[in-house]
């Protein structure tokens, strides 16, 4: 939709490495979210989604990922869905979240966000897709899409090339 390039990472591959030390996963998402690029995870099939039958085909945004006392967060949300991860050490009742980290990070625990460990980032999701935008805004438009029928096959509907807009 954004016209701009795509990278693709498989996570499972990423997981053995970023587990033994390595730090480059890291260090390259943090430098996109800095660059402003539009970051989303691919849940694995075995996770808990109250509010989608089908959490295979739901996209987490990947909002921020901060370093605090040598605990790697990764901050996600999906509006239209609920996570659960009954094994998160971050979910917003945690003893974790001491004054401290609370002070530090400046969470939003009530946003509908969910903060991950980095480990548990890597072993909860199996894809992170990096749209490396330069810049970009958000806009919507009141319109509409105005389905035809092509006249050299009248069982061929299709929407209109131009936009109307209402």
């Amino acid at each position: 939709l954004t016209g701009c390039p795509v990278l693709s990472i498989n996570l499972k591959h990423s997981r053995s490495d970023a587990h033994s030390g390595d730090t480059k996963l890291w260090e390259d998402i943090s430098a996109w979210l800095n660059k402003r690029y539009v970051l989303s995870a691919t849940p694995d099939s075995k996770l808990s989604n109250n509010n989608a039958p089908n959490v295979k085909h739901q996209a987490y945004a990947v909002l921020c990922a901060v370093e605090h006392n040598e605990h790697r967060l990764i901050r996600i949300r999906n509006k239209w869905a609920s996570l659960e991860l009954s094994s998160n050490g971050w979910s917003k009742s945690s003893p974790l979240w001491t004054p401290e980290a609370l002070q530090a990070i400046c969470p939003d625990l009530d946003d509908g966000s969910v903060w991950l460990s980095y480990g548990q980032f890597l072993d909860s999701f199996t894809d992170l897709h990096v749209c490396m935008t330069q810049s970009w805004q958000e806009l919507k438009l009141k319109g509409k899409f105005v389905k035809s029928v092509d006249e050299s096959d009248a069982g061929f509907e299709h929407f209109c090339s131009r936009a109307y807009y209402m």
